[in-house]
């Protein structure tokens, strides 16, 4: 009943895991792993915060000296099971041999979960001359324990170069396709490929491939 309720959090049936939870503390009040399920279902019912910073230095002048991004997303306590809020921060900064290039761009939108699918959309603007209305659009579908899809739709993407934008104010829109498979919990594969349309003619098409193998599986750490 235990890997039932997990199994049910992972498909995103949120209310039926925690009907499987009052369930089993109804029946099992004392249960270390029931204990252990509730405070998981805890945890999962809290705010989210999601930070990656990323930074580069290099020694050409094609690119920019010192690199700095911050991506910040910022999620509410889920809302009537399958929803939740969020505000979106973005910022990046480079030193050039023309000056120092700035990018910041903020957005707020709604996410939803339902069994197999994840959906969210996004509205932003940013910091002049980057004001315009941007929408984002992501979306991924889970249709067995194995493959993922995913698809995103980025209307203001930030994935520009930024000397481009300080330059030439180059903007441009993106979408992108990927793929996942898990052969299980311990092992995946995924690729991906994103078009980029830069407003001065230029296009990109990126390719990614990845993979992930855990190396150690302890019951305290991994």
């Amino acid at each position: 009943q235990i890997g039932e309720v997990g199994a049910e959090r992972d498909l995103f049936e949120f209310r039926a895991a925690e009907e499987g939870i009052i369930g089993l503390e109804t029946r099992y009040p004392d249960h270390r792993q029931v204990e252990r399920l509730r405070r998981s279902w805890n945890i999962h019912n809290m705010r989210e915060l999601r930070v990656a910073v990323s930074g580069r230095h290099n020694s050409g002048t094609q690119e920019g000296a010192k690199d700095l991004a911050v991506d910040l997303l910022l999620y509410s306590r889920p809302l009537d099971y399958n929803y939740r809020v969020f505000a979106h921060g973005f910022y990046s900064r480079s030193e050039f041999p023309e000056g120092d290039g700035l990018y910041r761009r903020y957005g707020a939108g709604l996410e939803y979960r339902a069994r197999d699918i994840k959906i969210e959309g996004e509205l932003s603007t940013g910091a002049s001359p980057d004001t315009e209305l941007g929408l984002s659009l992501r979306a991924a579908w889970m249709p067995n324990d194995v493959w993922t899809w995913g698809a995103t739709l980025d209307t203001y993407s930030n994935d520009v170069p930024l000397r481009g934008r300080l330059n030439e104010e180059v903007k441009g829109w993106s979408v992108g396709l990927s793929a996942g498979y898990r052969f299980h919990e311990s092992r995946s594969i995924g690729a991906g490929v994103q078009w980029l349309d830069f407003s001065d003619g230029n296009r990109r098409i990126a390719y990614s491939l990845v993979g992930y193998q855990r190396l150690i599986n302890r019951p305290t750490y991994k």
